[in-house]
């Protein structure tokens, strides 16, 4: 390629399209690296120093005191190869990144959420794209921490009655609210997103989108952020029953307005 961009005398062209490869790369990577990696790692910190009830292990000790060595040694460049494997499938969308950096206002403003219309076209692309690294590394991040608590006993759910670590259910009722908030984000860009609907006769917020989807994402940004109040408050009240009904209301309402 950079042979074909040079006969053309277009290099430069090629230069920067790589170094915009380069810098999506290394910013989705560093994103989801940041988002997991702690959360795996505290994680993996409260199960040294949690107590483990004498009920169904899921690894005999012996074997597991063996595993160990292995997850301590490699879970840090696990996690970094599977952010690079995000980044490197996100840097095909350099284009978000330079149109970022080289916006131009064009001088007018929608309708609807009275916004300069270069943020739609220029700005709300790499917003999407860092949410969706960010959204996405939340949700990997809590998932780790929950199978890290499987792997150490700490949630137990082959025994007859599931079993959970206090501790350990407040560090997810924290890092669920962290995802709720984002999901709350994640509805107000769907919200300005509806400027690129295609549901109408023409392009843009039809009649449909500006009676129903944009008030249910109102309504479902609000009460995103709701069902994170209330999982930040569980780090403390540490019920179980509380943290799956207030999620499951939440999924409820969802699927009820969308």
């Amino acid at each position: 390629e950079w042979l074909w961009f040079s006969q053309l005398t277009f290099g430069q062209v090629f230069v920067k399209i790589l170094s915009a490869r380069v810098w999506v790369f290394l910013l989705v990577t560093a994103i989801v690296f940041l988002c997991v990696w702690p959360q795996c790692h505290v994680a993996r910190k409260f199960s040294r120093d949690l107590p483990v009830p004498i009920l169904t292990r899921l690894i005999p000790i012996d074997d597991k005191l063996m595993l160990d060595r292995y997850v301590d040694r490699y879970l840090f460049w696990v996690i970094l190869l599977f952010s690079a494997a995000g980044g490197l499938m996100a840097s095909g969308r350099w284009d978000c990144l330079l149109r970022f950096a080289n916006w131009v206002p064009f001088g007018a403003t929608d309708p609807i959420f009275h916004k300069e219309i270069a943020f739609y076209v220029f700005r709300l692309p790499f917003w999407q794209l860092v949410w969706q690294a960010v959204y996405a590394g939340a949700i990997l991040g809590l998932v780790g921490a929950a199978l890290i608590y499987v792997y150490d006993d700490i949630i137990q759910l082959a025994s007859e009655r599931a079993y959970i670590a206090p501790k350990a259910l407040g560090h997810l009722s924290l890092a669920a609210a962290l995802v709720f908030v984002l999901k709350g984000v994640g509805y107000q860009l769907n919200a300005w997103k509806l400027l690129y609907s295609t549901r109408g006769v023409t392009h843009g917020v039809g009649y449909v989108d500006a009676h129903v989807f944009l008030p249910a994402y109102r309504i479902l940004f609000v009460a995103a952020l709701v069902v994170a109040a209330v999982l930040a408050w569980n780090y403390r009240r540490r019920s179980f029953k509380l943290g799956v009904g207030t999620v499951g209301a939440h999924l409820a309402l969802s699927v009820l307005l969308l």
